[in-house]
């Protein structure tokens, strides 16, 4: 059931802590095949960003980047109550 467009719903205090709960039971882990595809696109990026072309390379990556990078698909896979990252 979902609310009416511009309205919103609250959600039960218990259903919202069982639901946290749950998902912090799952512990996500990286696809070999993902792995490998996260970071080449972050050393490309990387490398990019070091030939410093003004006009189009603005954007700032940084191995903190990654790292924020797999936690926001960790993060995302125990919100989905699943063991990979996808």
């Amino acid at each position: 059931m979902s609310a009416p467009k511009g309205k919103t719903q609250a959600i039960d205090q218990e259903i919202m802590r069982s639901y946290i709960a749950y998902a912090q039971t799952f512990i996500p882990t990286i696809p070999a095949e993902l792995h490998n595809y996260i970071v080449a696109r972050y050393v490309e990026k990387r490398k990019f960003q070091k030939e410093g072309n003004v006009e189009t390379s603005y954007t700032y990556v940084t191995p903190r980047t990654l790292l924020a990078i797999i936690r926001i698909g960790q993060a995302m896979a125990k919100f989905n109550f699943r063991e990979q990252v996808t």
